[in-house]
């Protein structure tokens, strides 16, 4: 489902805890900083992201060029070692999905994509978020550096 809401309302923080979100390709900042990616078309059909630039929500907001969705919340894991919570999930619309993480309950980023479909498990290794989509595809992302998602598809 998709809403209406102008940023300088609200804050990313306070969309998160209401679990909604901007409909942006990439890795949203509490600061409402984003870093673009895109989605790129490998052999005709592959969707994997591509960096296309940084932006704001604010900048997107203003010029009318972000919605903002319900988040729908499959899983959750703690990691007590480094005092971090991990999310994923997916959205109101179906083919989107998502994965945030926060450190002492406060919002690190959260790693939106209208095009990976639903992701249904997280799990951490060695500094790196591994999620998984319901298609298959596993998403690594570096907890420090999101933006460097690799994406190994299941085709």
């Amino acid at each position: 489902m998709r809403m209406l809401c102008s940023f300088m309302e609200t804050s990313i923080e306070s969309l998160w805890k209401a679990e909604k979100c901007p409909i942006v390709n990439g890795i949203i900042y509490p600061n409402g900083s984003v870093k673009l990616l895109n989605p790129k078309y490998v052999d005709g059909f592959k969707r994997i992201p591509e960096y296309s630039g940084i932006t704001t929500i604010k900048k997107l907001s203003e010029t009318r060029e972000v919605d903002f969705t319900y988040l729908i919340e499959c899983e959750c894991i703690n990691v007590d070692v480094m005092n971090l919570k991990i999310y994923c999930g997916g959205a109101g619309l179906g083919g989107d999905g998502f994965v945030a993480v926060s450190h002492d309950d406060e919002l690190m980023w959260i790693a939106f994509f209208e095009y990976s479909n639903p992701m249904i498990k997280v799990e951490w290794k060695h500094s790196k978020v591994i999620a998984y989509s319901n298609v298959g595809d596993k998403w690594i992302f570096d907890v420090h550096n999101p933006e460097f998602v690799k994406v190994q598809t299941k085709i």
